[in-house]
């Protein structure tokens, strides 16, 4: 996993660590998205951008998205200079993400999910083996899991299947 901008990650951006409110713009969508504004770029994380309820969870359980959009896709899209996949999951990452972003924009992913994303037509993939520089800002891969007990036991089973 990647270390995730909140509350888990701080962007280092020229040996700084940023935290307060007036160095990022942090915008959350209503499924799952985030935005990121700092340093001069603007980052799209876990791209869902489906209709509420078109898809099905990744455990099979319940269908997904659960709320509509809040914002217009072209709202979330316009300005996105870089997209962050933290894994490739059906609630980080939906079918129809590839209708919406441009085929060249940078995408940083899990070395495993690189292959997948470009067969998506993403031309621009950049799988993050450590650590990724861009314009100052670092990115560090990081471990992590999904959860504890029965929930955690089924996405480690559900991720071998993938």
């Amino acid at each position: 996993m990647f270390r995730r901008i909140l509350p888990n990650f701080a962007p280092v951006i020229n040996n700084k660590t940023y935290s307060h409110e007036k160095d990022i713009h942090s915008t959350i969508g209503a499924q799952c998205h985030l935005e990121n504004r700092y340093a001069g770029h603007t980052m799209l994380i876990d791209p869902v951008l489906a209709d509420k309820g078109t898809l099905i969870s990744a455990l099979g359980v319940n269908k997904t998205p659960r709320v509509h959009l809040t914002i217009p896709i072209q709202d979330i899209i316009g300005g996105v200079d870089m997209v962050l996949l933290t894994h490739n999951h059906i609630d980080h990452y939906e079918p129809s993400v590839p209708t919406h972003l441009p085929k060249e924009i940078p995408f940083y992913v899990q070395p495993q999910d690189a292959d997948a994303i470009r067969n998506d037509g993403f031309t621009n993939v950049i799988p993050i083996e450590e650590i990724k520089t861009i314009d100052g800002i670092s990115i560090y891969r990081t471990t992590g899991h999904h959860g504890f007990g029965q929930i955690g036991q089924m996405m480690d089973l559900y991720q071998v299947m993938c």
